[in-house]
């Protein structure tokens, strides 16, 4: 599942490397340039659709199980009051054994000044993987660009974990 997918650069690499993706956007145009950019041979391994954070607790259209979430700098836009129930959708697809791969926000981040509830202590992110074994774990903290090309300090954890089984409370 490639979550907030944009217009697909990480669908369209998972997809090369022989995955079947479930990816989703809450921009109708990111899905129509993915569903343009993803070459023949690979459609039929691809769903893709249109859907926000918000819809996400509900939606039918999500996969049962599965082996990967891949949720690259797209949680810590999902607005904080449907979060807590995002993420328990999110983790209860995954299969044991799969990988969460993805980053969350620290609470050192200048943005976090603006939603602090998007934003998380190392020992929060920490909680938040209870029944997760890491893989990797990077915490970054720098002054440089954001995506808009301005400057602003970073603080962030670049996470990659596997699932050890049910993740309760989350």
């Amino acid at each position: 599942m490639d979550v907030a997918c944009g217009e697909g650069r990480d669908t369209r690499e998972l997809l090369s490397r022989g995955w079947r993706v479930f990816a989703f956007d809450a921009s109708a145009l990111g899905i129509s340039k993915l569903l343009g950019s993803a070459p023949p041979q690979m459609q039929a391994r691809l769903t893709a659709t249109e859907l926000r954070f918000e819809d996400v607790l509900l939606s039918p259209a999500l996969p049962a199980s599965v082996d990967l979430v891949n949720a690259s700098f797209a949680l810590p836009f999902c607005p904080p009051p449907v979060f807590p129930g995002v993420w328990k959708r999110l983790t209860g697809v995954l299969n044991r054994g799969g990988l969460f791969a993805g980053q969350i926000f620290g609470d050192r981040d200048e943005w976090a000044k603006v939603r602090p509830e998007s934003h998380f202590t190392r020992t929060a992110m920490e909680a938040l993987f209870g029944g997760f074994e890491f893989v990797h774990l990077e915490e970054v903290e720098k002054d440089g660009a954001d995506a808009l090309a301005g400057m602003k300090h970073h603080h962030l954890f670049h996470i990659v974990a596997r699932k050890l089984g049910a993740v309760a409370g989350h």
